[in-house]
């Protein structure tokens, strides 16, 4: 068992699929155990570093938040599946305050075994459709709903990806919603393992995050020669016991343009008020604060190309209590920034017109609508590269085959209807 010192996470290779939600930051919880953190087995036998991994590499992690040790000997896991009987695994064991508890399957592969607390053979998640902590025969926390509708989070998906909890959830979920889900969890690819063993929670310490930040849309969109200052603001779960020292640093985020025939994220200058790029002293008390972000934006070439995103990444200094940490998930609050000429003549159509699903595909996606004709779509990478053209659909329903992309991450989907466009987001396993 590890103790759970604050660790920082790379931004590398995190895949997130979260969206805000004011519920994940409530100051209730912390009274019973959940779910931290999950794998669901690797899909090669050697990582990027050439270390030999099992193809059973199942585990799970559970996090007590509540200020006492808790005994085990009252808590189980279920494994439940539609094609079998369910696998009930008792727990036994403590689990101290603050810590976790890790179960994994027998022939784990090192790196996972050497953080585990206790062994089960039947651990597996091959054809399973949920999972569940219970305390007797009370559940406490699920992932997963053994009767999947289409847009359900589908654990089988999961396969060889891992998911670990945003550090703002302060308890579990009896009840499965799939929205909550995506609110909740990001999903991981299992290159590195390295946090498995420990979980960074706002039950034992503050947490500092971007205020309604999302990793699957930016916070703010703005039209390129906007001279009105941006705002965004950065907030702790509890008010801190003594000063911090922040860093907050811009960075590139890249967006697809709106505009399919614009060429994606090139040619632009912007001019920043960079007093946010230094050093920020949080005082003692500190609750939240508004920044200033962007004060200009300009587009250097005529005709204009397309858009671009600028980022503000939010880090703690070494001067800042043991006890503070941000949230991996909400680390950065992210401006998109329209071009002018390209976008101005494209209506930009409600979310909720447009239906897409499931957001975490393989093989098939289905978009649908009551009210557009679906016109065109375009695929395309996080890199911007267009992966995937179909045009002259004509239809306010169509399923698109992604069998054929040889290609795994997030993929940016561009929807030309009758009436406008507009851009979603899945993850291709």
């Amino acid at each position: 068992m590890k103790v759970s010192a604050f660790k920082f996470l790379p931004l590398s290779f995190c895949l997130y699929f979260l969206l805000f939600s004011q519920t994940l930051y409530s100051q209730e919880g912390c009274d019973d155990l959940f779910f931290s953190e999950i794998v669901f087995g690797r899909i090669s036998s050697n990582d990027i570093n050439g270390s030999s991994h099992s193809n059973l590499d199942y585990s799970i992690e559970i996090y007590n938040p509540t200020e006492n040790s808790i005994n085990l000997g009252d808590y189980s896991v279920k494994q439940l599946s539609n094609d079998s009987q369910p696998n009930n695994i008792r727990l036994t064991g403590v689990i101290p305050s603050g810590d976790v508890f890790v179960i994994s399957n027998t022939n784990a592969g090192s790196d996972i075994a050497s953080e585990t607390d206790m062994f089960d053979s039947d651990l597996n998640f091959t054809s399973k459709n949920s999972v569940e902590l219970l305390y007797l025969t009370t559940t406490i926390d699920k992932v997963g709903n053994l009767d999947n509708d289409i847009e359900d989070v589908d654990l089988d998906f999961l396969q060889n990806l891992s998911i670990k909890r945003s550090r703002l959830v302060r308890g579990g979920r009896p009840i499965f919603d799939n929205d909550i889900f995506f609110e909740e969890w990001g999903i991981y690819p299992n290159v590195d393992l390295d946090d498995l063993g420990y979980h960074i929670n706002s039950c034992m310490g503050a947490i500092l995050y971007w205020v309604g930040a999302t990793q699957l849309e930016p916070e703010l969109e703005i039209w390129e020669w906007d001279l009105l200052s941006k705002k965004g603001t950065i907030a702790s779960t509890e008010e801190l016991d003594d000063y911090c020292n922040i860093f907050m640093a811009h960075l590139p985020v890249q967006y697809q343009p709106f505009d399919p025939e614009a060429i994606y994220n090139e040619d632009y200058t912007s001019e920043f008020d960079f007093n946010l790029n230094t050093d920020i002293v949080l005082p003692k008390g500190f609750e939240q604060r508004e920044f200033d972000n962007v004060i200009t934006v300009i587009d250097d070439i005529d005709p204009p190309t397309g858009d671009l995103g600028i980022g503000f990444n939010l880090e703690l200094s070494n001067d800042c209590p043991a006890d503070v940490s941000v949230d991996p998930l909400r680390e950065i609050f992210d401006i998109r920034i329209l071009d002018n000429e390209t976008n101005s003549a494209r209506k930009i159509i409600d979310s909720e017109s447009i239906n897409l699903f499931p957001t975490l595909a393989e093989n098939l996606v289905t978009i649908n609508s009551d009210v557009h004709q679906i016109v065109n779509i375009k695929l395309y990478g996080s890199d911007g590269k267009i992966l995937k053209i179909s045009n002259e659909i004509n239809n306010y329903h169509t399923t698109l085959d992604l069998s054929d992309l040889q290609f795994s991450g997030f993929v940016f989907v561009h929807i030309e209807t009758n009436e406008g466009v507009i851009l979603k987001k899945i993850y291709k396993k």
